[in-house]
């Protein structure tokens, strides 16, 4: 079998998980879908809706345009270049170095809304006093 992707889309996918440290079970759990949906994605078999499309972006702290369009469009949020910098919160190193459980937690969490962010950061203190 061929891994390599068969479009743009699906080799920004498989690089995005690689730089991720993801396996495709721990992006397709966070999707709410099967790993061998999520393959096809990746694979360039099938193309995902605008609305999955949004969740991957999310999950992986990119623009929707940079998934959408071509490489010199990407976007983030926070910088992995900057991971040596003194005044980076966490490097970005400890964040792709996540045990499967914390990349699910994580990449759920980028999928929420800002109101149910709030609302789960709440009830998240709440339960740790």
């Amino acid at each position: 079998m061929n891994n390599s992707s068969n479009t743009p889309l699906g080799k920004k996918l498989l690089n995005l998980r690689k730089e991720y440290k993801m396996t495709q079970d721990d992006v397709a759990k966070i999707l709410g879908m099967s790993r061998t949906s999520f393959s096809k994605y990746e694979n360039g078999i099938a193309n995902p809706p605008l609305q999955v499309l949004r969740k991957i972006a999310a999950i992986y702290n990119v623009g929707l345009e940079y998934l959408i369009f071509d490489e010199n469009t990407l976007i983030r949020l926070n910088d992995p270049q900057n991971e040596d910098d003194e005044n980076a919160e966490v490097p970005f190193s400890k964040i792709t170095d996540l045990k499967p459980i914390e990349k699910e937690i994580i990449g759920r969490f980028r999928t929420l809304s800002d109101e149910e962010k709030a609302e789960f950061i709440e009830q998240f203190m709440k339960n740790d006093k």
